[in-house]
């Protein structure tokens, strides 16, 4: 998926479509925050896909085991919410988050994930798009520091102006 999202961010740049080159850019800068720990925890927690014959309890901590956590799902919202920050239309939000909800689901029905990997990797990718969106939007914010009086009290005081 990344070199669809790169060449959207990319082609979307040159024929000044802005919005759609930050929203692309976005969920790639997402991917890239959020892949690293995920390979991480994948390669710690052992945990064996479904679909091998274990049970939901079984973890063997430090071998090899890919279903936890789902990195389809959380690519899904974290797809879903960087598109919910820059579209700010609350019928396709709701199609956004039903989209990758069925992601989830479909994880767990093809037996590829348990219903927890899918529920972590689905709020783990949300909480990193959330912190990313809210990154972006305080790019716009400027802090000026100014003396004087506020509220009837003197002093050094901050001032935030967005």
């Amino acid at each position: 998926m990344n070199k669809y999202f790169l060449g959207t961010a990319v082609v979307s740049y040159l024929v000044g479509f802005e919005w759609l080159s930050r929203m692309s850019s976005e969920i790639l800068e997402s991917y890239l925050i959020a892949g690293p720990p995920k390979v991480i925890v994948n390669k710690v927690s052992g945990r064996p896909r479904p679909i091998e014959g274990y049970n939901s309890n079984h973890w063997d901590l430090f071998e090899p085991g890919q279903s936890f956590f789902s990195g389809h799902s959380s690519h899904a919202f974290q797809i879903a919410r960087i598109m919910d920050e820059h579209i700010h239309f609350v019928p396709i939000d709701v199609l956004l988050y039903l989209g990758a909800a069925s992601v989830a689901i479909q994880r767990v029905d093809s037996r590829w994930h348990w219903a927890s990997d899918v529920w972590v990797g689905g709020a783990y990718g949300f909480a990193v798009a959330d912190a990313l969106a809210g990154r972006h939007r305080m790019k716009w914010m400027t802090v000026r520091p100014f003396s004087g009086r506020q509220d009837g009290a003197s002093g050094l005081w901050l001032s935030f102006l967005l």
